[in-house]
């Protein structure tokens, strides 16, 4: 249980698996929860929340209004957390043009909005941003380039962001997570292999849950974090190679594809999802 004080945090994505796991943490430890999602205030299942509100985080001006209505609902803010993305798994060479765009979308443009509306909410007093990346943009996967150049682009952001304003006292810190289970990611679970060979993959042999992705994105909100203000926050649940690395035979397309860090390959050759 988060033991610092409490504050006020917006929290994008709010009805999705992570935000939503980090908004019943944050009511239960005392914050003022706001945030805005897709399915706004109808998604919300979180009991105690201030005010959720619907907006497009591919849309700059919803962004914007949404974060600008829920900062006012809680008469201030302290913290933003960025739960929304997705998750696309797809050879380069199959990936479209649509759908890189859709990716980039979600997970980069989506980003930038929010902190480009968030920064004159903290300018006065300080605060903490909130980013996800992910481990397969750290030592790469295959068949995740789109989303492993998304979250590049995040944490791109992050690093640029910790430098500019952190004499504003604006700390900005990224979590790049393994293999978390949540609605998102269920696809990628489906099957007794698919959930083993994804299991494998992490040092702690199982996937992690929202509510401990939750837990490290609080701790980062809070004044328990205060000295904690970097470009890419060392937070991360590592995924390995296998080793030894075993090979799977998978047909994503045309020709079989062989590869030693394949997991992806025994799911389906594309899985697309929104808000974590």
């Amino acid at each position: 249980m988060f033991t610092g004080t409490p504050g006020k945090i917006i929290i994008g994505g709010i009805t999705g698996g992570i935000g939503s796991a980090l908004a019943e943490l944050a009511v239960a430890s005392g914050w003022e929860v706001a945030g805005y999602s897709r399915s706004g205030p109808s998604g919300t299942k979180v009991g105690g929340v201030v005010h959720v509100t619907t907006a497009d985080a591919k849309v700059s001006s919803e962004v914007e209004q949404a974060i600008n209505e829920c900062a006012e609902a809680l008469q201030g803010v302290d913290a933003y957390v960025h739960a929304v993305g997705s998750v696309f798994l797809k050879p380069g060479h199959q990936t479209k043009d649509e759908e890189w765009r859709e990716v980039m979308a979600v997970n980069a443009d989506s980003a930038f909005f929010a902190a480009r509306a968030m920064v004159p909410l903290l300018r006065a007093k300080g605060g903490s941003l909130v980013y996800f990346s992910t481990v397969a943009k750290q030592i790469g996967l295959a068949n995740h380039e789109a989303v492993a150049a998304a979250k590049g682009a995040v944490e791109g952001l992050v690093l640029s962001m910790a430098a500019t304003y952190a004499s504003l006292n604006i700390r900005c810190n990224a979590i790049a997570p393994g293999l978390v289970e949540t609605r998102a990611t269920r696809s990628l679970l489906a099957s007794d292999m698919a959930r083993k060979v994804s299991e494998k993959m992490h040092p702690l042999g199982r996937v992690g849950t929202a509510a401990e992705v939750a837990n490290v994105a609080l701790w980062l909100s809070s004044d328990q974090a205060a000295w904690s203000q970097d470009k890419h926050s060392p937070w991360t649940a590592v995924c390995r190679q296998f080793s030894p690395a075993p090979r799977f035979d998978c047909k994503v397309g045309s020709p079989v594809i062989r590869s030693k860090t394949c997991t992806p390959c025994i799911y389906n050759p594309a899985t697309s999802a929104g808000e974590g």
